[in-house]
């Protein structure tokens, strides 16, 4: 029998990150079980390893396991992983109560997001205030710290203030994305402009469809077709759903989008506004790497590091963020003209992720190195009914 990683989440809503972090426990020989809030239903296609589609569990705090059981007894939790800051005090109780390691992830720099959670200016100064004293609490009893890479490192020093043992974990994509690269030899006559995400304005959702929609007819250029994948503001969603030449996909399966690309010229869209969470952006960019793993030049705002992860893989182009929807198609217009160019890019892109190693397999060699999962090595006894 496999040991349990119990893994708290603020929501069911499993985003990639979680996920990435439920295959990789599962590859190390756990058996990851997901306790979550009670809020809305269980979203789980981030998870892409196949084999956790039938055998994953799940839990929240009301309810223990709603999905169908695959064991009649439930065991001992071997390690503690928390992914969201109102968990960690639960997660040190439960550190402590079962003598278990814990690892903590902060996907989010929580104290500085929350002055944009909205509400006056004194409840976002009241939120970070909370949060601080809550990882001043807890971080030093945590095992491991693990967090995303924003500009400049800044996540990381500051919770180095606080933890004893934090590392860096890009978020960088499976293998899988490169298994699904194409093998085309010329440029077709048409381009497919693919978005993958949260349909969101400020994620450049809106700016990107009014784009299109000056560029859809223009009979200089390739055919061009506009392709979103997945959810978010039902507004944009609406608008999405009944554009002439544009596919809205919804929330997929990732290999759906990973047969979509391979199958396609694309031109990938990381369209970040420039707010405080994204003036951050950097490694922690999923769909950066998502596209450029699968030879998918990419159109990106110049925010954060972005610029430079873009230029040093030779992958793309990029834009100032806040353009008008005019000048946004301009840019675009200029790429799409040269469909050998688009094609090219892609594959340099593909090649300078496999030259520089960038994969989640090595992140996770980070965590397998610190000897925290060392208790995957064998059960624990004890196992107790739910």
């Amino acid at each position: 029998m496999r040991p349990i990683a119990l893994v708290l989440c603020g929501s069911r809503r499993i985003n990639k990150r979680i996920a990435r972090f439920a295959e990789s426990l599962h590859g190390s020989g756990f058996d990851p079980v997901l306790a979550a809030f009670p809020r809305r239903q269980w979203a789980t296609s981030s998870i892409e390893d196949p084999a956790l589609v039938g055998t994953r569990r799940f839990a929240t705090l009301r309810r223990a396991d709603p999905a169908p059981r695959q064991h009649g007894r439930f065991q001992r939790p071997a390690l503690i992983v928390c992914t969201h800051w109102s968990l960690l005090p639960l997660a040190v109780i439960l550190k402590l109560l079962f003598q278990v390691p814990l690892v903590y992830d902060e996907h989010d720099h929580y104290e500085l997001l929350a002055f944009e959670a909205g509400g006056p200016p004194w409840a976002n100064r009241v939120r970070s205030r909370v949060i601080g004293i809550v990882h001043a609490w807890f971080l030093p009893r945590t095992d491991l710290v693990t967090c995303i890479r924003l500009a400049g490192g800044q996540l990381k020093a500051s919770l180095d203030a606080r933890a004893p043992t934090v590392i860096e974990l890009h978020n960088y994509p499976s293998r899988r994305w490169a298994d699904g690269r194409g093998d085309r030899t010329d440029p077709s006559d048409s381009i497919a402009i693919v978005y993958v995400g949260g349909i969101w304005a400020e994620k450049g959702c809106a700016a990107m469809l009014d784009a299109f929609v000056r560029l859809a007819d223009d009979p200089s250029l390739p055919t061009l077709t506009l392709h979103a994948f997945g959810s978010g503001d039902p507004e944009i969603e609406q608008r999405l759903s009944v554009a002439a030449r544009t596919t809205f996909h919804g929330s997929v399966p990732y290999e759906e989008i990973v047969t979509f690309l391979a199958e396609h010229d694309c031109l990938g869209l990381v369209l970040l506004e420039a707010t405080a969470r994204y003036t951050q952006a950097s490694t922690n960019c999923h769909k950066l790497y998502e596209y450029l793993a699968a030879g998918v030049p990419v159109l990106a705002t110049d925010v954060g590091e972005l610029a430079g992860i873009v230029a040093a893989a030779d992958g793309g182009w990029t834009i100032p963020p806040g353009l008008e929807a005019k000048e946004l198609a301009d840019a675009i217009r200029e790429i799409v003209s040269d469909p050998q160019e688009v094609r090219r890019r892609g594959d340099t892109a593909a090649a300078a992720m496999d030259r520089d190693g960038l994969w989640w397999d090595a992140e996770w060699a980070k965590v397998e190195g610190t000897g925290v999962l060392d208790c995957s090595q064998g059960p624990l006894s004890g196992a107790t009914d739910v």
